[in-house]
This record gives structure tokens, sequence and C-alpha cells, in this order.
């Protein structure tokens, strides 16, 4: 999971201040939708480098970026599980592995041992790391993009009064 904090939280609420309380989440969900598409964009790029150009595209097609709810907050990961979104239905449940990589001596207390029900090994895969990577490489610049889209958010609010 990613978290980030923002240290000049101050600007943030300077600029939502003159707006009501169904106005102001919408500029700070719109900030962090953009915000997340940064972390989201980067680990496809780091995907397809690092994997080429002989894959199916079922992990690439499991980015996805949400906004929470209830708080404020976005989530940027896979979509996993068994339940069918459209065509695409769990094609996402391997990214931990591709990420991280099964060698089971590293990784047992996440991953377990590499075999399945049935005893049979499955191998040991090295990790990519194109998560963790794009997590370190963007997170500077996810801040500004934020603040950006906050921005962005009130001027289009404003406009519209």
């Amino acid at each position: 999971m990613i978290q980030l904090s923002v240290k000049d939280i101050d600007n943030i609420t300077y600029l939502t201040n003159e707006l009501s309380n169904f106005e102001k989440d919408k500029a700070l969900r719109s900030g962090i939708k953009t915000a997340m598409n940064i972390f989201s964009r980067r680990g496809r790029i780091n995907l397809s480098q690092r994997v080429g150009p002989y894959q199916s595209g079922n992990l690439i097609k499991s980015f996805q970026t949400k906004t929470k709810r209830n708080k404020l907050g976005g989530l940027a990961g896979f979509r996993t599980g068994r339940k069918a979104i459209g065509s695409k239905r769990g094609v996402g449940n391997h990214a931990h592995l591709v990420d991280k990589g099964t060698d089971s001596t590293k990784n047992r207390e996440t991953l377990g041992d590499k075999s399945v029900k049935a005893g049979v090994s499955r191998g040991i895969m090295p990790g990519n790391n194109f998560w963790v990577d794009a997590f370190k490489s963007e997170e500077n610049r996810v801040v500004e993009v934020l603040y950006k889209g906050v921005q962005r958010a009130v001027n289009r609010i404003n406009a519209r009064r």
C-alpha cells in the first residue's frame, strides 16, 4: 500500500477554504485521482520495459486507480479477485509475484512456500520491482501533481459560479 503525506497541507486548505463541503470533496478527489494516475502510469512503463514484448498484457490491463468513497484518499494497484469486471476477471492476481519474485527463501513470510496445494513446486522467479521503483521515482512529483489537480478543480468550480 502506498501512503503519502502532504507537508504543505495549509496551501490546499487555503485553496478550498471558500468552497462548500460537497465542492471541497470534489476538488480534493480530483487532485487525488490525478496523483494516483501518476503511479499507475509509471508502473505500466516500468513493467513493459522490464518484461518485454513477450507478454499477454493481462497484468498491464489490471492496473487501476480509485478514490475512496467515505474518506479522503486514493488507491493505486491491480484489479484482482474472482469477480468478473467486464471481460477482465482476476487478471492481476499474480502482480505481487512479478513484483517481488518467488524466491521462497527471501519471501517465506509473505509468500509462503513456492508450492501449490498439490505440493508441486512452481519454480523460482526473480522479482523485477516495477511497483516499488514506480513509487520511489514518482513520490516527489505526485505531491506537486496533487496540488495542481486540486488547484485546477477549484478554478473549474469557481468559473461555473
